[in-house]
């Protein structure tokens, strides 16, 4: 029986320390897979619960029946510095938005191109002109995705 020499028992241990960490690595890649899944769920359930409350529902139920005369800028403001919270975290996360887009997608185009000369009137008052700024980038994000399709 001939024993293994030095070199031999070092390229086996070579192979196996290989496979350990081929190992190793698949399975964080599976952990931080379901990690940012996780994560991703959280987000979009922190979405539709703000989107869904009975306010938002509410005044998006009103911003829809209203004339343009109707508007009151502080329910549009209200609506809309909700939208711009969940456009912040949206703009962040490309799947999310996808996700998003195809949930709501029409509505957040409805709902910004019906507030939006209100919204530049409350970016004029306050002189800031990045007031709901991520909403106004969402809808852009969004419409012009829509228009590829």
């Amino acid at each position: 029986m001939k024993l293994w020499s030095l070199e031999e028992i070092s390229s086996i241990a070579s192979v196996v320390e290989l496979i350990v960490v081929i190992i190793s690595i698949i399975y964080a890649k599976k952990q931080l897979d379901d990690s940012v899944l996780s994560r991703r769920i959280q987000l979009l359930r922190e979405i539709i619960s703000e989107v869904g409350t009975d306010e938002i529902r509410e005044l998006r139920s009103w911003l829809y029946n209203s004339s343009e005369e109707d508007i009151d800028l502080d329910k549009v403001r209200r609506l809309a510095v909700a939208y711009d919270r969940i456009s912040f975290m949206l703009l962040n996360d490309r799947n999310a938005l996808k996700l998003f887009r195809e949930f709501q997608g029409n509505e957040i185009i409805q709902i910004w191109e019906k507030v939006e000369s209100r919204i530049r009137i409350i970016r004029d008052q306050r002189k800031n002109p990045d007031y709901c700024i991520h909403f106004e980038k969402l809808y852009l994000s969004i419409s012009t995705s829509e228009r590829k399709y």
